[in-house]
């Protein structure tokens, strides 16, 4: 049996991916502001090293979520019809 997939219109994806991107990178500093917050009480410790690598990683993370949300924010007007 084949299940048809309900259609988005191009805006609208548009806008869930925006939306998508956006919760993404607000978690990601959520994450990284919690790891700080355990650094500060791991200093000198051998978990200190493990936080900072996970720390670093949101960041990564961040960083690529930000990407994705200025590529989504420019795609409508490279791709909108020339007057």
């Amino acid at each position: 049996m084949k299940v048809e997939k309900e259609k988005i219109a191009p805006e609208e994806m548009r806008e869930k991916l925006r939306t998508f991107f956006s919760d993404v990178a607000e978690l990601e500093k959520k994450a990284r502001d919690l790891y700080d917050s355990f650094l500060l009480d791991l200093a000198g410790t051998e978990a200190e090293e493990i936080i900072t690598h996970i720390r670093d990683q949101e960041i990564g993370h961040m960083r690529i979520a930000d990407e994705l949300q200025s590529i989504m924010k420019s795609y409508p007007s490279r791709h909108a019809p020339s007057e």
